[in-house]
């Protein structure tokens, strides 16, 4: 009988076929070109830890790209020592890491065909803020996966909360023809929803403990102005920071979209945060 190596709820392998990794100097060559219009440039694919020889790779051969680098999902395997290590002398990387997790529950894990638990998952996280003590970790959630049980749910929630992540990406589980996951005992889509409602408090929880723990350490905001926009008859600039927290900056005429400039957080607004001019 074949084994598959795919996760049970994804066809993407299926339609796509499996991974295929660009030259590093065709990388380099495009992002070079990139970085003449634009300060952050966000480095994405289907699997971004299967790339060949190495993700780390990559991210050193950036190193003297004239743009700040962000990296978009990543799978736990990439997560060691050594990548962390060698990232950590990068100057231009983004402290971001948006982690995929799908399930907080071993028993769903291995259902899903994800390839650790979730103790293992939580050491990769500690990790992570071993070498970046402030990096933003964000990550993707699943509920209602076939056969999630309240209990497996509830073992979802202990470890987000243990993960004290920036913000969740919850999705309702939504059949994939095809898959193995299909052919399991199906959630009702009433309980999806109401799980759903249950992450997404919890991750505007643990997203407003985070931004305090940046507050409270006085962590510098160094922040891509990427438009101006006029709320309650105040202009502001709106950017992301290198951690990825929107921030809102009262505008003003001695700077203009696509700068970056370094500012403090002052208090939640709106979806982010507003922050005042660095003294």
């Amino acid at each position: 009988m074949a084994v598959t190596i795919f996760c049970s709820y994804c066809i993407i392998p299926y339609v796509r076929g499996r991974s295929r990794s660009r030259e590093i100097s065709s990388i380099v060559s495009e992002a070079e070109n990139l970085s003449k219009t634009c300060n952050e440039i966000v480095l994405t694919g289907i699997n971004m830890s299967d790339f060949k020889p190495s993700l780390i790779d990559v991210l050193e051969s950036l190193s003297g790209v004239k743009a700040r680098i962000r990296i978009s999902s990543l799978e736990v395997n990439v997560i060691t020592e050594d990548f962390l290590n060698r990232l950590s002398k990068l100057n231009n990387f983004c402290p971001h890491f948006h982690l995929s997790l799908q399930s907080g529950s071993d028993s769903v894990l291995k259902k899903m065909n994800r390839h650790y638990t979730s103790t293992e998952y939580l050491n990769k996280v500690s990790l992570i803020k071993k070498y970046f003590p402030y990096a933003s970790i964000t990550t993707d959630v699943i509920v209602g996966f076939p056969t999630e049980s309240e209990e497996n749910f509830a073992e979802s929630l202990e470890t987000i909360k243990k993960a004290e992540f920036f913000m969740v990406h919850c999705f309702p589980y939504s059949i994939r023809v095809g898959t193995p996951a299909s052919k399991m005992p199906q959630v009702l889509n009433s309980v999806k929803k109401q799980r759903v409602k249950i992450v997404e408090s919890l991750s505007k929880i643990l997203g407003e403990n985070y931004i305090n723990k940046l507050k409270q350490n006085n962590v510098t905001q160094n922040v891509i102005l990427e438009e101006i926009i006029e709320l309650y008859s105040k202009k502001y600039f709106v950017g992301h920071s290198q951690y990825f927290v929107k921030c809102y900056i009262p505008y003003s005429e001695s700077y203009h979209e696509n700068d970056i400039i370094s500012v403090k957080i002052n208090e939640f607004f709106e979806e982010g945060v507003i922050c005042k001019w660095k003294l």
